[in-house]
């Protein structure tokens, strides 16, 4: 399961955008190199923001990502 989907990227989205962030750091994202999760890379940014992230490229699991205005 994607730590990223679902529920939890609309509620760190919410999250950024009610407290106006201009950063926000993630660990733990699970998310694959590729065109795989685009819809949840979707999912977590908000309008005007661009989220950079890098899989654990050794096994499964891991990775991190930020989110930035």
């Amino acid at each position: 399961m994607l730590v990223l989907s679902g529920k939890k990227a609309l509620l760190i989205k919410d999250y950024v955008v009610e407290h106006n962030f201009d950063l926000l750091a993630i660990t733990e994202t699970w998310l694959d190199r590729g065109d795989k999760d685009i819809y949840h890379v979707r999912d977590i940014c908000p309008t005007g923001y661009d989220f950079h992230h890098i899989p654990r490229a050794d096994s499964n699991g891991g990775g991190v990502g930020l989110l930035v205005k």
